[in-house]
Parts: C-alpha cells; structure tokens; sequence
C-alpha cells in the first residue's frame, strides 16, 4: 500500500504518481494584456501530454503550446477589446502519457 502513491513538489507543479502514472497539478499567473509562460518539465517530457487548463477570471483565455518536452500557456485578458487589469490566473492538470 504505501509504494502505490508519490507526491514530488517542484516549483511550479506538484507531480502526484500513482501507480507509475504522472499527473501534474498546479497553476500559474501571467502579467499583461497578452502573455506568456513556459513550464519546463522536470525529469520527463510533457510530449503527448493530455492538458486541461482553465481561466479563473471572467474575460481570461487560454491556450496551451507543445514545445518539445515543455509546455508554453499563453494568456489573453480583454473585454470586447478593453484590457483589463492584466493579470490571468490559471489552473492546469496535465496526464503525462508514456
């Protein structure tokens, strides 16, 4: 029982294995109308990687990027072309696929 789970807490991400499959917890904050921030795997690739990342503000989207073993999310934070206060919060769950 106690080798069927492991927690590793990095800097941007926490990794949860849980019977050898990596799953990816974390979130990130971007600064500016439009940005973007590169999360960079440690000790594996985000290759082939199932990723799920939601907006936590009202008029925040978005995206997620493939770049090699890393991953880039870049942000948008407008109102019918107003900018906001320009910072996005961003939630992420990523399954790393084998």
């Amino acid at each position: 029982m106690e080798n069927l789970y492991k927690i590793e807490y990095k800097t941007d991400y926490d990794v949860l294995t849980i019977l050898n499959r990596k799953i990816v917890i974390g979130s990130l904050e971007t600064k500016g109308a439009t940005a973007s921030k590169t999360l960079i795997a440690n000790g594996f690739s985000f290759k082939n990687s199932i990723v799920m990342a939601t907006a936590k503000k009202d008029n925040c989207s978005v995206a997620v990027i493939h770049t090699g073993d890393n991953l880039d999310f870049s942000t948008l934070d407008a109102t019918s072309g107003n900018v906001q206060n320009g910072i996005c919060k961003v939630d992420f769950f990523i399954l790393l696929r084998n």
